[in-house]
């Protein structure tokens, strides 16, 4: 037969090769005494270099090079195991991440990211593994979006955030904790509001312009904890509800715009209301239209569980039936506005299961089949 590769050993000594076909290489490994001790090269299919690392008594040690310019590719150097000295990331040519590593692994030293030749997206620092120093943010204009420093991975002193060059936000962290005022300022660099915490505890408010508020929130030792409402430029509620350790809990409404249309339609105020429990929804969901609910669902653990209602304009069921663990279960019943049953179905964990059937608005039959786990097995 032909032969694809050749491997030769002494007492676990040399290189280890394996081909895609005959004389086309996949990867190359040199051993000493049975453990990888020298350079590894693995290739592509096409026949380019694609892995090429090097190893020291069995652990990664020296420069790596990882991937092509065709997609992505990494030089890195590793010492005894650790990343170790400047590490790049490239995609597509384009130098999307530049960092230094410590001796003992961890990021440490300057860190750049780029959106594109042209357009660095950050610059800052690492010491030890956290964030520390000054860091700068840019918009895909190159102009600086936001600026702040940190001390051990923690948000320390003046941050400032700016739109197309122009400060609109500046605060003062101290540990990490918002500490003392947060200044809004407009385009024209008119303070159009402040917010004052201590510690990370009081309320924040963002701005739709000088004095008038486009939301607050109740803040706790730096997490959301207690009422937020979000209010319209008119100062009509749009939005209230209630976070407890930073996740949504209890009652939220939403105060949507009126809805209908047409001549002489009646527009009616249209209101969404949902239960959530540390973050997730749990309990009764709800959109309504005036006095009437035109859709309703059960939550539990945030899946869809338990009933499920759907309305027409005229508050008449539309649809009715139940969730299970997020998916359809029981029987299911769909009308028509005047109360007119048009169809009826079982399912079984989000499967059609058992009769289906269908009538014409007259009330006779049109159809009825038989299905078995969503496998239709015939007409009854």
């Amino acid at each position: 037969g032909t032969v694809w590769t050749t491997s030769a050993f002494a007492a676990g000594t040399g290189t280890w090769s394996l081909a895609w076909a005959p004389g086309l290489v996949r990867f190359a490994r040199d051993y000493v005494g049975g453990v990888a001790h020298g350079e590894w090269r693995q290739y592509a299919l096409s026949g380019d270099l694609v892995d090429r690392a090097g190893f020291a008594s069995g652990i990664r040690d020296g420069a790596r090079s990882l991937g092509n310019d065709r997609s992505m590719r990494i030089e890195e150097t590793w010492r005894l195991g650790n990343l170790t000295g400047r590490r790049r990331l490239w995609r597509r040519g384009t130098l999307q991440i530049d960092e230094r590593y410590g001796a003992d692994g961890r990021r440490d030293g300057e860190f750049a990211t780029w959106r594109s030749v042209r357009e660095q997206r950050e610059q800052g620092g690492y010491a030890q593994g956290a964030r520390d120093g000054a860091w700068t943010w840019f918009d895909r204009d190159g102009q600086v979006e936001r600026t702040g420093a940190y001390r051990g991975g923690r948000r320390v002193g003046r941050w400032q955030r700016f739109e197309r060059g122009v400060l609109r936000e500046e605060m003062t962290y101290r540990d990490d904790l918002l500490d003392g005022d947060v200044i809004a300022w407009g385009p024209s660099r008119q303070e159009w509001g402040r917010s004052r915490l201590r510690r990370g505890s009081g309320v924040l408010r963002t701005w739709h312009q000088r004095s008038v508020v486009a939301d607050e929130s109740t803040w706790q030792d730096g997490k959301r904890h207690g009422p937020y409402r979000a209010y319209s430029p008119r100062g009509r509620v749009l939005i209230e509800g209630q976070y407890a350790d930073d996740a949504r809990d209890g009652t939220w409404r939403w105060q949507l715009p009126p809805q209908g249309a047409g001549a002489g339609a009646e527009r009616q105020a249209a209101v969404w209301s949902e239960t959530w429990k540390r973050g997730v929804r749990d309990g009764r969901s709800v959109f309504a239209m005036g006095d009437r609910e035109r859709r309703a669902q059960e939550y539990a653990h945030g899946l869809r569980h338990g009933a499920f209602m759907a309305a027409h304009p005229n508050g008449a069921p539309a649809v009715v039936g139940q969730f299970a663990q997020d998916q359809r279960d029981g029987v299911w019943t769909s009308y028509d506005p005047s109360g007119q049953m048009r169809s009826q179905a079982t399912y079984r964990a989000g499967l059609l299961h058992g009769v289906s059937r269908q009538w014409r608005a007259d009330g006779t039959l049109l159809a009825e089949q038989v299905f078995a786990q969503g496998v239709l097995t015939g007409p009854v």
